[in-house]
């Protein structure tokens, strides 16, 4: 059997590498915690995915944060990392940047319908779409409008981009 000399292989591939495991992985996680969509262009309807309780929308939150504080802990050991080339850390500089973007907009999204009275939502912001996740037991057209002039409002995602899930 051959031996593969890691001294052959650039160590610029191996942490491209180990960037694409990393988004390649996000990419699954995020598809597994797809849930079915409430469109925004479309007539409400209520969608009963799971039993609703304190503990499942505490749960979300906690999930979604250690995945983006993963991201980000990857990021900052590129960055600090001296054997990567400049263009790997320009890609993780600007990944930890779009993350804090997103962790700050998804936050003021959720206090923002908080204030009206959406109490418990989690907002998953990412490069292509927006999707609020609402535990109520019922979503109207005029709760829907809200909850999407305020995601448009705070990250300047359209409608079409704009996914509401009712988790009841």
């Amino acid at each position: 059997m051959k031996k593969i000399k890691f001294s052959s292989i650039n160590k610029r591939h191996l942490t491209l590498a180990g960037l694409v495991v990393v988004v390649a992985i996000a990419g699954y996680v995020n598809v597994q915690q797809s849930e079915p969509i409430i469109e925004t262009t479309a007539p409400v309807e209520t969608i009963d995915v799971k039993n609703n309780s304190d503990d499942e929308y505490t749960l979300a939150i906690m999930e979604r944060d250690k995945k983006r504080s993963e991201s980000i802990d990857v990021c900052k050991e590129i960055l600090n990392n001296s054997n990567c080339d400049a263009e790997t850390k320009d890609n993780a500089q600007k990944l930890l940047t779009s993350s804090a973007k997103y962790i700050n907009d998804e936050n003021t999204i959720e206090n923002s319908l908080k204030a009206k009275n959406i109490e418990k939502s989690v907002v998953y912001i990412d490069e292509k779409e927006v999707r609020v996740i609402v535990y109520e037991k019922e979503l109207d057209e005029s709760t829907v409008s809200q909850i999407k002039d305020v995601v448009e409002d705070v990250s300047g995602f359209t409608a079409e981009k704009i996914k509401i899930i009712q988790n009841n």
